[in-house]
């Protein structure tokens, strides 16, 4: 095999080939991770997760940064959480975000949760409406996952929207609680007077009164107070109820609708009076034993061509099995005009929790409105959520479209969009469902935008996060259809309408966006090596072809580890519901997620960069190794005769299915010893675990992140760090560079010996005992029982059984297998190329390169069986 330089070196196409396949890779797998599996689209409570929870609620707001985009303003009020979690109840904050963006444009923190917040005038005069937050006051202590408050003892301060700051002190307006707030322009205050709906009277916990006040946003100075004789029980239903003032314009004058427990009524703005007020009405059937009490309310649009809207509202009058009316009333006469019963698909009992009403969007004009009723409850100890779309008229009914979702732990969302993606005049509606994909044991949450008329679906969207609150927002991705600002307990995110995706970039990943155009240019790049060094090495197809089915065992091996590596990444993907996810920073899951993907994609796209490597830099490597065994000789030269020669290999020009698998060991003990090596090490010191009892536990979690993050990836990572060592001593070997050595003084037989032999003794034995000993350290102390556990099905049975083979007990072997079996088999297809250009540079330093037959004890050839004997 052994070649002359009698020309020039041919170009080697096949490692740009590598290369750009291994870019398409890198770059392909990396931007559908980054696009499909946003990292946190929106904002999370992650910089105060764990000692702060909060439960959010969102509104849009105005342009306050001037990006010609409305913005989003938050709240985070803590609820729904104990002592188990967050020891101290004393929290809260507001915050502002860039609508386009996600960016936070401020915070401020508040040392109580907030309960509420309502807009009002334009208080600091930088044509901004501002925005009055109710703070609760908290003695420290959890009542029922509920911060247990003093209701009298609320701060009630103004903040400014454009930066976060307050505009009043504490005692400015009143210290009671703030249920609902409506403010009106007045020409006997300078900047206009706000009313609230107060809880007075209050005994800490229990029996709360209804005010409905003004003050004077000039000054906080009371101006008036009407008690309404509305009452709230308990803390629980202070801030659950529907019970509000509203602006409602009437005969073109804007004057205020107060919606109470059992009646309600329009007031005169300028003058509040409850015993003259411009109409009232009691929620009363006839032959009702009792009042009926207010779940619901909305104001619609106006259905009987007089110029106002009409009024529509949900009411209870069966405590034990609920069941519900549905009335709507004239806006200018408060007559009703029409009503029937709506009751629950199933009969939940005491178990009923809430109801919701919200009128669709619709065209104005048309006498006719739609209205969205969702009843929530739990039937069969299942969270359950009943959803009804009726049409209603001047005096009519009519029902078009009831659903009823179902879940274990969490409830499915349904809201109108508020945007009509058809152009039928109707919005269409979104919901969020659960459900179980084939051969997954736990649910994934599919957003859709479907037509309730139609039952066409315009868009589906698996995501993690839940809808806790929605609310429509200026269009954002610029496809003319506004987008949706949703919230749930631990974050904010905006989707597109049209392609339910995140928009936002998240802050807690800053560099998403260069990460995505590098992998972009990544992956443009490698088409470009593809297309233009693909062209120049079709011209060997038939040398290809004849190549591939000669090498039968690098083939096999290399789909073989890859179908199984495949199979068990699916699997894996299917059992964490990785279409699903939507990442949040911070959660276990998340990082989890990360650290195994990218770790997956590296596998993948090092397989031909490695390849592209070993062959591109092999004949350096080799020459690497033949001045240092030089540099050797010339430290012994007193002693030893030694040259380096070039070995005639005549007519050997194949390599032996035996060598080639020789070739692997040395790799594999390497690659295990480093890996094994820095995860032992690195993984106390770090803090992931290195043992877990159950799949799925906080352990397990720690212990997938640490494998993966400090074994898997030094692995993969050590055959393209020891690509000199390597491919040096394959090329050697092939190339037939041999050195002889023989005392000057002594009596003793001189050696010739591949130069391969001598660099790889140098490791062999130190990769092999470490190799062996942190392996075998590894596994004696790890459990894998847990992903045998029957009881969770068959489908995770075979994850389990494929995790632990591929992931854990395979992957050192396979690894090695697949890279270093397909490493040598591009050298192999480019060994005279390779073995050329070694000889180059060995001539270029003084080196013959003539091949040599060193001895000859058998001039004629080795003698026959019979010649022997």
């Amino acid at each position: 095999m052994n070649l002359q330089k009698n020309r020039k070196n041919k170009s080697q196409p096949i490692n740009l080939v590598l290369v750009g396949i291994s870019f398409v890779i890198f770059g392909g797998l990396g931007l559908i991770f980054l696009t499909q599996m946003e990292i946190q689209p929106g904002w999370g409570w992650t910089e105060y997760q764990g000692k702060l929870p909060m439960e959010y609620s969102c509104k849009e707001i105005s342009d306050i940064n001037n990006d010609g985009h409305t913005d989003v303003f938050v709240y985070g009020d803590a609820r729904y959480e104990d002592e188990l979690i967050d020891p101290s109840p004393n929290t809260g904050g507001v915050f502002s975000f860039n609508g386009l963006t996600g960016a936070k444009l401020w915070e401020t923190m508040t040392n109580n949760p907030v309960k509420a917040v309502f807009p009002v005038l334009d208080i600091n005069g930088d044509g901004l409406d501002d925005y009055l937050i109710s703070i609760g006051s908290s003695n420290g202590t959890w009542n029922n996952n509920e911060p247990f408050l003093d209701y009298v003892n609320f701060a009630n301060r103004i903040i400014s929207i454009k930066n976060g700051s307050f505009l009043t002190t504490d005692s400015f307006f009143t210290q009671n609680a703030i249920i609902s707030s409506v403010c009106f322009e007045d020409s006997s205050d300078p900047i206009g007077i706000m009313y609230c709906l107060e809880a007075i009277n209050a005994t800490l916990d229990v029996d709360f009164g209804l005010n409905i006040t003004s003050y004077s946003l000039n000054n906080g100075s009371k101006i008036d107070d009407l008690y309404t004789n509305d009452r709230i029980w308990d803390t629980w239903e202070i801030y659950e109820t529907n019970r509000a003032i509203e602006k409602f314009n009437w005969n073109n004058e804007e004057h205020m609708l107060f919606f109470g427990n059992t009646y309600f009524t329009l007031l005169n703005q300028s003058n509040l009076d409850l015993s003259n007020p411009i109409y009232n009405y009691t929620y009363n059937l006839p032959g009702d034993s009792g009042s009926q009490t207010l779940e619901s309310y909305d104001i619609i649009e106006d259905l009987t061509g007089d110029n106002t809207h009409e009024i529509v509202l949900v009411t209870r009058y069966n405590h034990v099995n609920p069941i519900f009316n549905i009335s709507w009333f004239n806006g200018l006469s408060g007559e009703l005009l029409g009503s029937f019963n709506h009751s629950s698909l199933e009969n939940p009992g005491e178990n009923w929790m809430n109801l919701r009403l919200d009128e669709i969007l619709n065209e104005d004009g048309d006498t006719e409105t739609y209205i969205l009723i969702t009843n929530e409850y739990r039937f069969n100890h299942k969270e359950t959520v009943d959803s009804f779309v009726y049409s209603i008229d001047e005096s009519s009914y009519q029902s078009l479209y009831t659903k009823q979702s179902i879940s274990e732990n969490d409830l499915p969302r349904i809201f109108s969009l508020e945007e009509d993606m058809n152009d039928d005049g109707v919005s269409e509606l979104v919901t969020l469902e659960l459900v179980y994909p084939i051969l997954s044991s736990s649910a994934i949450r599919r957003f859709k935008i479907i037509s309730f008329l139609t039952n066409e679906v315009f868009a589906i969207m698996n995501f993690e996060s839940g809808m806790n609150t929605y609310t429509s927002i200026q269009d954002i991705d610029g496809n003319g259809k506004r987008d949706m600002l949703i919230s749930e307990w631990m974050s904010i995110k905006v989707l597109s309408t049209s392609d339910p995706s995140g928009l936002w970039f998240s802050p807690e990943f800053p560099i998403g966006f260069y990460i995505f155009l590098f992998l972009g240019v990544l992956l443009i790049l490698g088409v470009i090596l593809l297309i233009a060094y693909g062209k120049k090495l079709a011209v060997k197809r038939d040398r290809i072809k004849s190549f591939i089915k000669r090498r039968k065992l690098a083939t096999y091996v290399n789909i073989s580890v890859i179908a199984l590596m495949t199979i068990s990444f699916l699997l894996f993907l299917l059992q964490i519901n990785i279409t699903n996810r939507t990442l949040m920073s911070g959660e276990s899951m998340t990082e989890i997620i990360i650290i195994y993907l990218v770790v997956t994609i590296i596998w993948y796209g090092s397989l031909p960069l490695t390849a592209a490597i070993f062959n591109q830099f092999a004949p350096k490597f080799a020459f690497l190794f033949i001045k240092l065994r030089n540099l050797f000789f010339k430290l012994s030269k007193k002693r030893y005769y030694n040259e380096i020669l070039i070995v005639d290999m005549g007519e050997r020009k194949e390599i032996s299915s035996i060598i080639k698998l020789k070739r692997v060991i040395l790799p594999m003990l390497l690659s295990i010893a480093i890996g094994f090596y820095v995860y032992n090490n690195l993984a106390p010191i770090l803090g992931y675990s290195q043992s877990f009892e159950s799949f799925n536990s906080a352990d397990f979690n720690s212990f997938i992140v640490g494998y993966n993050l400090l074994c898997m990836l030094p692995m993969i990572i050590s055959f393209i760090i020891f690509s000199f060592f390597i491919s040096g001593n394959y090329l050697l070997d092939d190339a037939g560079v041999v050195y002889f050595r023989q005392m000057k003084k002594y009596r003793q037989p001189g050696d010739i010996e591949p130069i391969s032999i001598w660099a790889q003794s140098i490791v062999k034995g130190m990769a092999g005992v470490s190799a062996l000993f942190t392996f075998f350290t590894f596994f004696i102390s790890v459990d894998f029982s847990g992903f045998f556990d029957m009881t969770q099905g068959i489908s995770f049975a075979i994850f389990g059984f494929f995790m632990v083979l591929i992931m854990f007990w395979g992957a050192p072997f396979l690894t090695a297998f697949s890279y270093i079996l397909l490493a040598q088999e591009i050298m192999e297809f480019s060994v005279e190329e390779n073995s050329e250009v070694l000889y180059e540079i060995m001539e270029e330093n003084g080196y013959d390169t003539k091949p040599k037959e060193l001895i000859k004890l058998y001039p004629n050839g080795l003698p026959n069986e019979e010649e022997r004997s």
